[in-house]
């Protein structure tokens, strides 16, 4: 009978050792957790910080971007040629020489 109280024992501290040994693991996934939610505090205030310079910035390279497009427009843009119509000193010229001429009002090269 001696040998039972050893088999007993032996069962019992290997169920304490694994009891230790899950608490162990739940303490793991504790701390494990609790870093990711301090590193994920701190990324979210360090974007926080970083997003309101980020967002000036954005709206500056929308509005150098639209400045842009609008420089785009305005060159590709044929100049008008001068008519009588229009009133400019070219006009006048042109149609004074048609006049002469008896042709179209052109300016001349």
């Amino acid at each position: 009978m001696s040998c039972n109280p050893s088999i007993w024992g032996s069962v019992r501290r290997q169920i304490e050792s694994r009891k230790a040994g899950v608490q162990v693991s739940r303490a793991d996934l504790a701390n494990a957790q609790l870093s990711a939610q301090a590193t994920l505090a701190t990324d979210y205030f360090d974007l926080r910080a970083v997003g309101l310079p980020l967002r000036k910035l954005l709206a500056q390279a929308v509005s150098a971007d639209q400045r842009a497009l609008e420089i785009r427009r305005i060159s590709s843009t044929p100049e008008p040629r001068p008519t009588a119509m229009s009133g400019g000193a070219g006009a006048v010229q042109a149609t004074q020489a048609a006049a002469h001429r008896g042709g179209p009002a052109t300016k001349e090269p």
